[in-house]
């Protein structure tokens, strides 16, 4: 899915919860070269969201952050797909237990140097009220799938044994998505 139709579809999400911009003539548009989410000052109150949401927007801050929304999106939808995969329970049942599972996403290392900056972002950083709202979408079933079924992901060039006997599914800015065999 191209970076426009994924913004599209997260904006329409976002309409939809009634989540848009309040001044809709000077939010920007992605079909018109806009920057998504960036300027947006209506993330709900902190209230709104229960600790999955919480803690996929964490995590997806602290993975992909750098990666744009439509990168933050593919990691959210690494994580759903794992936690709603029947056959590869080893991953846990939960979003929770996805993320929690020791060894899988390494900001949540304990020696990982961006541990401390993901537990301490807050809602005044834009790219993670970018994150909240993609982990919303995705706890909520309406974020599209833009690895098209990925279970796994690394930057690319990491050349880790589970990668030999996956299959490639997507390249999403510097991260290339897998399958499990």
């Amino acid at each position: 899915m191209s970076g426009a139709r994924l913004f599209g579809a997260l904006l329409a999400g976002m309409a939809f919860l009634g989540l848009g911009r309040r001044d809709t003539a000077a939010a920007p548009s992605p079909a018109a070269g806009g920057t998504s989410w960036r300027n947006s000052d209506d993330v709900p109150a902190a209230d709104t969201y229960v600790d999955d949401v919480e803690l996929l927007a964490r995590t997806i801050w602290g993975e992909a952050r750098g990666e744009g929304p439509e990168g933050m999106a593919a990691v959210a939808a690494v994580i759903m797909n794992r936690a709603n995969d029947p056959r590869r329970r080893w991953w846990g049942n939960t979003i929770r237990e996805v993320i929690e599972r020791p060894w899988q996403f390494t900001v949540w290392a304990l020696d990982d140097a961006n541990r401390r900056a993901m537990l301490a972002v807050t809602r005044n950083d834009p790219v993670y009220r970018t994150a909240l709202l993609i982990a919303l979408d995705a706890v909520n079933g309406r974020l599209a799938d833009p690895t098209g079924g990925a279970t796994h992901y690394a930057v690319e060039g990491t050349a880790a044994e589970w990668i030999k006997t996956a299959t490639q599914l997507a390249e999403i800015g510097r991260h290339v998505f897998y399958k499990a065999s």
